[in-house]
């Protein structure tokens, strides 16, 4: 039988802001590149924070390893110097600053 549906190249771009906090718990439905721990999404870094406090009734960020980064398009996370590099190329780039110098993605350049 042939495949109906052939996967269609698209390409990957920001869709929001994510924290990946490693608790070293392998769960399912998380983004294809992370393995255990879990990732929490939302516009901003701070609505991550707020959303992980809420659910674990602690301070969660400070007794596991975090990481802020970005989900995108294809249903990864990444962290902001790579969410900087494919914001840069797929021209998300809200505030149309480029800054190589420090090339790190803040969520407030997006929208």
């Amino acid at each position: 039988m042939t495949d109906l549906y052939p996967e269609i190249p698209m390409r990957e771009f920001i869709i929001c802001a994510a924290i990946h906090f490693d608790d070293e718990v392998e769960r399912p439905h998380q983004p294809k590149n992370i393995e255990r721990g879990i990732v929490i999404a939302g516009r901003r870094h701070h609505n991550c924070f707020l959303t992980a406090f809420t659910l674990s009734g602690q301070n969660m960020w400070n007794r596991v390893k975090h990481t802020q980064g970005f989900l995108t398009s294809r249903d990864r996370f990444v962290d902001r110097k790579e969410g900087y590099e494919i914001a840069k190329r797929e021209k998300q780039l809200f505030s149309g600053i480029i800054h190589d110098d420090n090339p790190r993605l803040i969520s407030e350049e997006l929208y």
